[in-house]
């Protein structure tokens, strides 16, 4: 049953319901009633640093084959072919910051909420007394991670932005050797 607009009920927007009724994002509405400094929360970016060295070796690895073919073959290319063979260190930085704005949403029910976004604003900003309707998905630990925030009064949306790098570095990696370690497979056994 979807709530009313100033109930400030909790309101399942996924619909159906059973096991994966919990995955749902949800909405609320309120009033917020603090605001926390933001701070920032540093992620390594050395799984996709990984998953990227791996990835561009795998796509010039034929082509660094024919160049040694060709250099065998051909004395001069020697020279040539030394420069193209070094080794090319991870491209770009190794952490990235992002920030992480929290504060605390009072429904309109009277109970208190406390909301995360994470990621830099984007469209709106974040103020004490603001009427706001929040989408996002309760953790674990009760913290409603905000997705999307519409300004009551205004109409302006706020969404978080985090650099894609950031998000399952670690997972693409793991994903690229095994990807790999299928195709050597793949290669070893048609042979």
């Amino acid at each position: 049953m979807p709530a009313a607009r100033d109930s400030g009920a909790v309101e399942e927007v996924g619909g159906g319901g059973g096991f994966f009724a919990k995955f749902a994002p949800l909405r609320m509405s309120g009033l917020v009633v603090q605001v926390d400094q933001p701070r920032t929360e540093t992620v390594s970016l050395s799984g996709h640093n990984a998953a990227q060295m791996a990835a561009s070796g795998c796509l010039t690895a034929p082509f660094r084959a024919m160049g040694i073919l060709m250099s065998l073959l051909f004395a001069p290319l020697r020279f040539l072919m030394i420069p193209s063979m070094m080794f090319r260190g991870p491209q770009g930085p190794d952490q990235l910051s992002i920030p992480i704005n929290t504060f605390l949403l009072q429904t309109h029910s009277g109970d208190s909420v406390e909301c995360m976004l994470r990621g830099e604003l984007r469209g709106g900003s974040l103020r004490q007394g603001d009427e706001v309707d929040v989408e996002g998905r309760l953790s674990r630990h009760g913290v409603l991670t905000v997705s999307s925030m519409v300004n009551a009064r205004t109409g302006a949306t706020t969404t978080a932005y985090v650099d894609p790098r950031a998000k399952g570095g670690n997972f693409r990696a793991v994903l690229m050797i095994v990807f790999l370690i299928l195709m050597i497979w793949l290669l070893v056994s048609a042979f």
